[in-house]
Order: C-alpha cells, then structure tokens, then sequence
C-alpha cells in the first residue's frame, strides 16, 4: 500500500499543479494580474522560453549531427543551391512590403516597445523609447518578441523585419530537408521537398512581407523536428527541447494550440512504448513546463475570448463561411492560379504511393493539413479567394502537402523506364522550374487588397526622413512613426486639451497624417473633421491617387488656435 501512495503521489503532485495554472488563467486578478501586469509579465516568460530553447539546443547539437552524419557531399551542395536559390528569390525578386494593413505596422511597433521597456503594449502615445498611454494587443506577442530580440541588437527598422521574413523563409527551406529526411531517411525525397518549398508562390509571396505567417511556421517546423527526434532517439534532452519550442510556438498565432494535438497524434503514430511512458511521472514533468511557459498567453487568449477580431458579423468561427472557404481553399490546390498543379499533381502521386508503403507518415502529413486546414475553413478570414491576404494561411499548412509532393516525385522518377537516374530527375526538375515560371508575374506584383493603404504607407515612408525626431505626429497608426524612431500619438489625442497643450509645450513641431482611416467614416466626419475645426493646418507633404483622385493623404503642420472645443479629461 505504501509504494503504491509512494508511486502515484508524483501524479497527484502534478495534477494539482496542472488545475492551479488553470484556476490562474480563468481567475488571474486573484494572484494580482491585470492586464498592466500581463503587459510585463509576458516579455519575461518569453525570455525565459527562448533562453530554455537555445539551452536545449545545444544539448541537443551533437544529437542532431549524429542523424545527418551520413548524407553525402554531394547531396549538402544540392541543398545549398536550391536554398541559395529561394533566397535570391525572396530578396531579390518578391516586392517587400506590407500586405495586411494595418496590423504588420502594429507587430512592428509592439517589437519596439518589447525591444526597448520591456513591455508588451501597442502604443498609443509616446516617444520611440517610452511609451506614456497604450493597450495590450489581442493578438499574442510570440512574433513581436523574436523580431524584438533583432531590434535589441540592430535598433528598430522596418527594414530590418523584412530581412527577418526573408532569412526565416528561406532557412524554412532548410528545415523542410531536415524534417522529411528524419521522416523518409532519404536523401532525394528531402531535395525533392526542399526543391518544391523554396518554389511556392504564397510562401515566397509572404516572405516579402511583415506578417506573422512565415514566422509561426517556421517555429512550427523546428517543434516538429525536436519531437520527431525524441520519437527516434528517446533522449530526455530532445523532449524537453521540442516542449521549450512547442510552447514558443503556440505564442505566435491563436491557432497554435492546435500544434498540442498535432504533437499527440504524433505520440500515437510513432512512439512504440507510449503506455509506458504515460505511466512514467518524468514524461509529464515536461508538459507541466510547457503549461506554465503558457500561461501568461492563455490568461491573455482568456481575456480576449469575447472579441470578433473584426468579423463582420461579430462572429469569428462559424458553418456560414465553411463553404466558401472550403471550395477555394480546396481550389488553390488545383486552379494553377496561385499554386502550380504540377506540384498538386506530385502531392497526389505521393499520397498514392505512401498509402501502401508507409501510412503512418501519410496520417502524420494527412493530420497536420486537415488539422488547420479544418481551423481556416470555419474562419471568417480564412479564405484564398482572389489571392488575397488569406493565401498567408497556406503557409501554415502547406508544408505536410510539399513533403507528399517530395515523396510523389520519388515515385514518379521510379515508374519511368529511364535507367539514368539523373536524366529523370534534371527532366522532373525542368518540369518545376518551367511550372514555376509562369507564376513570377503573379509573384511580382503585389495583391488589389487595400492598394490605398499601401499607397498611403509608402508615401509616408518616403516623406519620412524629413520628420525632425524632435516633431510629434498624430495618425491612426503611432507604430508607423515610433519604429522608425519618431514621436507620434492617435489622432484621438488631438480631442485631449492636455495632453495637445503638454505637447505644444514640448515642441514647436507637431504633425497630423489625414491618411487612409480618413476616407471612411466614422473617423471622417469624427477625429478626422475635428482636427481641421481646432487647429490651424498647413501642408508639410501631399499625396493624390492616380487610380482615385478623391483619395488624398496629407501630411500637415499643426497649429495652436482657440481650444475652447477640447474636454479636459
């Protein structure tokens, strides 16, 4: 009786510590946290992760060699072409710039912040060193904290994080290799895959921009590396390292708690003696880690669970949009319109085949897809239609149909009666670089979504230089102006009386962007119409749409008059 209390009180120990993190994220104001506390708090256990993540990773180095020890020269050098090539194809030849607005500007800004106080806040009212009023984002921070980390370093730029896009998408390619080489242990599958993603239209489209997509992904990709190691290896190390990523990873996107079940299912495919281990108190001690690396980001997703992340219909999830998103999601795969069907075509090929030589690996692939897939079909915002934004998506799901499509091709090279191998793989890899051709201009040119804003963006990022830092900007989008190291404030702020008076007190240079939320209302006849009634205004810089004359983004100087006008908060 004895050893039996003894045995089962580690599981009774951390089923208790498991339901306190859970009263914790339901009842945060009980320990003291609020959402000011929450603004701190997170960039510390974000710390705390990525420190635990490279610790972890050279625990793990020489376990990795050991996998990849035996692949040849030959095949490395292969490898650093098609890589050396998707990168050249991401600086050089996709247009870097904003995509979604306005939220990348805010990422960005949030980095800033992270970068620079240590705090998790969207600012609203500051310099570009101290933010005096702003807000806790509703989306999680994972991604602003990793381009923050380079802010620390470099100083805060919206170059810089394009940069950042372009060397996470192209190591992704890398990583791809790595992640069907431990699936197949085949060096020509894991080209063959690698060759495909560095050749995605949406992922080389994505990595010119700021978005969180590419990121997410990417983290995503080393999480399922580190598990698909433990499952080989069994070392305690590599398990603690893919829990320390899985936890960073979840923080990137809401959607990232899906990853727990993906990483289950792989539990369930792979690991031979999983009673065993589920029996054992050491297996779990590493999840009570990820639970408590998390928490700080499940208070958050908690207290945000009644937002509508601007759905129109206030409805974020719902059956009235899985039809539509299902039929072009599932049309991107075959439409040759933003995707090559070559490429679908070897995906299927490889499903075939795989279905009779291995169906563990197709259900793992199979899961990983249908898992998020399944999530953006129900999503207000989830869907591909006309290439739009919702393609960044694809990018989170797209890898299980590349690694198909890398297998497809191995398969399809053995059906051949060709006994030289090389001439049939130069004939397939012609075939996806002709393919890939007609879809440069489809790359090149950047989507129809919101053209205004990226107009209204650009024009200020040129004018942007002759901002003296001393000046003050309101604009419907501080970050803008924070990041590149200007004060800037909301346009709301010029209703305030005191705040307007403290910085008129401060500086003789204050400015207001009437940009792109000035052509629509509320904010036209709002903010917009208020700041012409209470200042007097001339014009520092001017910008008129060619495609629309109507449209006019001014940049103006601000001047005192009567204030009379202004609450007093």
């Amino acid at each position: 009786m004895k050893s039996t209390i003894v045995k089962i009180l580690p599981f009774i120990l951390i089923i208790n510590l498991f339901l306190i993190f859970g009263y914790v994220i339901v009842n945060p104001k009980t320990i003291g946290i609020g959402v000011n506390k929450l603004m701190i708090i997170q960039p510390i256990f974000f710390a705390i992760n990525f420190v635990l993540i490279l610790i972890f990773g050279l625990f793990n180095f020489h376990n990795f060699k050991k996998q990849f020890s035996g692949i040849r020269k030959q095949t490395w050098v292969y490898l650093f072409l098609i890589i050396l090539f998707g990168f050249c194809l991401r600086e050089f030849v996709v247009p870097h710039t904003h995509r979604i607005f306005f939220d990348e500007d805010l990422y960005l800004g949030i980095a800033n912040s992270i970068a620079t106080e240590g705090i998790n806040i969207l600012c609203n009212y500051g310099t570009p060193t101290k933010c005096i009023e702003g807000i806790l984002n509703k989306d999680p921070s994972g991604y602003p904290f990793f381009i923050a980390i380079f802010y620390k370093i470099f100083g805060s730029s919206q170059l810089l994080a394009y940069q950042i896009s372009v060397m996470v998408g192209t190591i992704s390619i890398l990583l791809i290799f790595v992640i069907t080489y431990l699936l197949f242990k085949n060096q020509e599958i894991s080209l063959y895959s690698t060759l495909l993603l560095s050749l995605i239209p949406v992922h080389i489209i994505w990595s010119g921009s700021t978005a969180t997509e590419l990121v997410f992904l990417f983290f995503s990709l080393l999480t399922i590396i580190s598990f698909l190691l433990y499952l080989r290896t069994d070392k305690y190390a590599t398990l603690l390292l893919g829990i320390t990523l899985l936890a960073y990873t979840i923080q990137i996107r809401p959607e990232g708690l899906a990853l727990i079940l993906l990483i289950g299912f792989m539990f369930l495919l792979f690991e031979k003696n999983l009673l065993g281990k589920l029996k054992n108190y050491r297996f779990w001690v590493p999840w009570l880690i990820l639970f408590m690396l998390i928490t700080p980001h499940a208070i958050q997703l908690y207290m945000n669970k009644e937002g509508d992340w601007g759905a129109p219909s206030g409805k974020k999830f719902g059956l009235e949009y899985a039809t539509t998103n299902f039929n072009d999601n599932l049309g991107f795969w075959f439409n040759n319109e933003m995707h090559p069907v070559l490429f679908t075509i070897f995906t299927l090929v490889g499903i075939f085949y795989l279905s009779k030589t291995n169906k563990k690996i197709l259900f793992f692939n199979a899961i990983w897809f249908l898992l998020f897939f399944t999530i953006f079909m129900f999503f207000y915002a989830g869907g591909v239609k006309n290439g739009g934004i919702g393609t960044r998506f694809v990018n989170i799901y797209c890898v299980p149909i590349i690694i198909l499509g890398g297998y497809g091709l191995y398969e399809f090279r053995l059906l051949t009666k060709i006994t030289n191998k090389k001439i049939i793989s130069l004939i397939l890899v012609s075939l996806i670089l002709i393919s890939f051709y007609f879809f440069i201009p489809f790359i090149q040119t950047p989507d129809k979504q919101a053209e205004y804003a990226r107009d209204m963006h650009n024009f200020v990022m040129l004018n942007m230089d002759k901002i003296d830092n001393s000046c003050y900007v309101l604009t419907h989008n501080p970050s803008i102006f924070l990041v590149a190291g200007k004060n800037s404030l909301q346009t709301w702020f010029g209703q305030n009386k005191k705040v307007m008076d403290k910085i008129f007190s401060e500086t003789d240079c204050v400015l207001w962007l009437e940009g792109a939320w000035c052509l629509f209302e509320p904010h036209k006849s709002g903010v917009c119409k208020n700041m012409h009634d209470n200042y007097n205004l001339t014009v520092f810089a001017r910008y008129v749409r060619e495609e629309n004359p109507e449209q006019v983004f001014t940049i103006y100087n601000v001047f005192k008059k009567q204030l009379t006008s202004l609450s007093v908060p």
